[in-house]
């Protein structure tokens, strides 16, 4: 491609490569029977064809992880196979219905409990918990899937060693029992502000069972919002070589850490630093690279509010993955101030700020969804500079048929 190809010429040859897609009728994400011939927000379907570079006509409009996959087309640097199907399993989770904010599956959980002889008959756990007693209605994922299947299958090797009908499975369930009830606080303001916490075993009581006690302890207090007393035990668990739970206690220490600074009014920096510095150390632990992938997700967490512009363009410089892309657009939204990671925002293109800037492909990708004359004079100085496809595609989806720069 080279600057000698005239913007109005390629306006032709795009409208015509794209003529297919534009008159293939389509159903939007609605719950009206209207029929729409576009999207506006998201490709046709099925989108793994976008993801394998079929990308048709563009849309200012696209959510940023679609116009994240199609610069890296226009830039001829083609999604490796791998890289398509991290992004159509990102999109399909991104478009998924959802009406509760909390998705956790406790079902794994209930059907194991009602296993031992005598429990309680329990249907239903709730899971969201509002950010403070002075805040209710905000309210956060605070009991997630992993916890309750990771319960189930304690339960299940304790029944295989002292049997469903003994008094210390019974035991350890009553005491589960009080580690979900803090997942939310349906039951009111004085079970949120005092925690529902397990009493310690004796000493001399099975050395198994106590170690399974204090774990359910650190993860009552993290649940129930005493942060503090959660690292503090979960530390401590790390450092007793006999726990079964050592290897996961320092990962759950440090989302006691995080956990409080996001719910805080302001994130303290100090926290989130020593945070950092502790999931470093996991990282570079053999003994937790299975556990690389969480670690790797808090580590991004950190990094996108201690050093943002960094992790940016840190990000733009790795294979795409579900995380990755995810991450990009969280940590773009975070710079702009906004919380919607898959909507244009009617993007000022003026008011970014610099730190946006500094990747080519943020940069076209926020210049494509701006609609003001700032954007409009970007692309078309880009496309001058570099007589690239990715900016003669912006200055295209900018400029008008009867601007002096059509010609151009």
């Amino acid at each position: 491609m080279t600057k000698n190809v005239t913007i109005s010429a390629a306006i032709a040859l795009l409208l015509i490569s794209g003529a297919a897609t534009a008159i293939s009728p389509a159903y939007g994400c609605s719950f009206s029977n209207d029929p729409y011939f576009t999207y506006s927000n998201h490709p046709d379907f099925p989108l793994k064809e976008f993801a394998a570079g079929e990308l048709g006509i563009l849309q200012p409009g696209y959510a940023r992880s679609y116009l994240l996959a199609a610069y890296r087309y226009l830039d001829g640097k083609p999604l490796s196979k791998p890289e398509q199907q991290a992004m159509v399993s990102l999109w399909n989770k991104r478009l998924a219905p959802s009406y509760d904010s909390c998705s956790t599956d406790t079902s794994t959980w209930l059907k194991a409990r009602a296993t031992v002889p005598g429990a309680s008959k329990l249907d239903t756990i709730y899971t969201e918990r509002g950010i403070s007693a002075e805040e209710p209605w905000q309210t956060y994922c605070n009991c997630q899937t992993p916890a309750f299947i990771k319960a189930a299958e304690t339960l299940n090797l304790l029944v295989g060693k002292f049997g469903a009908a003994s008094n210390e499975v019974k035991d350890w369930l009553a005491a589960q029992d009080k580690v979900f009830s803090n997942c939310s606080d349906q039951a009111g303001k004085e079970k949120a502000t005092t925690g529902n916490i397990p009493a310690p075993l004796p000493a001399n009581a099975n050395e198994a069972l106590v170690k399974q006690r204090a774990y359910q302890i650190a993860a009552a207090n993290f649940y129930s919002q005493k942060f503090e007393a959660a690292q503090k035990e979960f530390n401590a668990i790390a450092n007793d070589t006999a726990s079964p739970w050592r290897e996961i206690a320092p990962y759950l220490a440090v989302r006691a850490m995080l956990r409080q600074a996001s719910l805080g009014k302001t994130a303290e920096k100090s926290r989130l630093l020593e945070a950092q510095k502790r999931l470093e150390h996991l990282l570079s632990d053999p003994s937790h690279q299975e556990m690389k992938a969480d670690l790797t997700a808090l580590h991004d967490y950190i990094q996108a509010r201690v050093a943002p512009e960094q992790h940016l363009l840190d990000l733009t410089r790795q294979p795409l993955t579900e995380q990755s892309a995810s991450e990009t657009t969280k940590t773009i939204d975070l710079l702009l101030g906004t919380d919607d990671t898959e909507s244009s925002n009617e993007i000022k293109y003026d008011a970014l700020p610099d730190s946006v800037r500094k990747s080519d492909a943020i940069d076209w990708m926020l210049t494509f969804q701006s609609g003001d004359d700032a954007a409009t004079a970007h692309a078309l100085e880009r496309w001058k500079q570099t007589s690239s496809l990715p900016w003669l595609v912006a200055a295209i989806s900018k400029v008008k048929a009867v601007s002096p720069d059509a010609a151009n």
